[in-house]
């Protein structure tokens, strides 16, 4: 309910009415869009902007980080797995960022590649993709010894696959993944819990 703003003038006699108007904008006013200040209020994602500052006992907040590419592995995908016989990308490997701030983030992706058959039957490729679009350049694969590839991504946000895809010489030489890593710094600015004020 509205209040209603009476405006008093000298020896009015004060009525019920008009104290029960008063008890009504008392109770209005110890509402935040009709709600008890003290209740639980569901805001539906919407931001309250025109509070200029809040006090409280505890205040619990989710932390979102930002990463930054590393060489801290902090996710794997184990095991060997062989790439196609055919000259064509086929994904082989792939690892889902949990959640990140922003998109401005990155990762260092680290890989252990060999040819399957000796490399003179020919050399295969390694390309690294996100979520189906390819980041890196094709990386010739040219030993039977695992081989150590990185490659920098940027623009890393929540949710992307980190992919590694492999193709073969077309004819008798597929490529082997020996690992798979996602690397990085996870970076979280937090204000100092003190202040110096002298």
């Amino acid at each position: 309910m509205v209040y209603p703003k009476k405006t008093w003038i000298g020896n009015e006699v004060i009525t019920t009415a008009a104290l029960n108007n008063i008890e009504n904008g008392v109770e209005t006013a110890s509402k935040l869009s009709g709600t008890d200040i003290d209740a639980d209020k569901n805001w539906n994602g919407k931001s309250i902007t025109n509070v200029g500052s809040v006090y409280a006992g505890k205040v619990y907040a989710k932390i979102i980080p930002e990463i930054i590419a590393s060489d801290e592995i902090q996710a794997s995908s184990p095991g060997m797995a062989l790439g196609p016989w055919e000259a064509t990308y086929i994904k082989i490997k792939e690892i889902t960022i949990g959640e990140v701030l922003g998109s401005g983030n990155s990762v260092r992706v680290k890989f252990k590649a060999r040819t399957y058959f000796d490399p003179n039957r020919g050399y295969v490729y390694a390309r690294v993709y996100v979520n189906g679009v390819a980041k890196s350049d094709e990386l010739a694969i040219t030993s039977l010894s695992s081989e150590t590839f990185s490659v920098d991504v940027t623009g890393i946000k929540t949710g992307d696959k980190v992919q590694l895809y492999l193709k073969g010489n077309g004819l008798d030489q597929p490529g082997a993944v020996d690992e798979f890593n996602v690397c990085y710094l996870v970076n979280v600015v937090l204000p100092p819990a003190t202040t110096a004020t002298l």
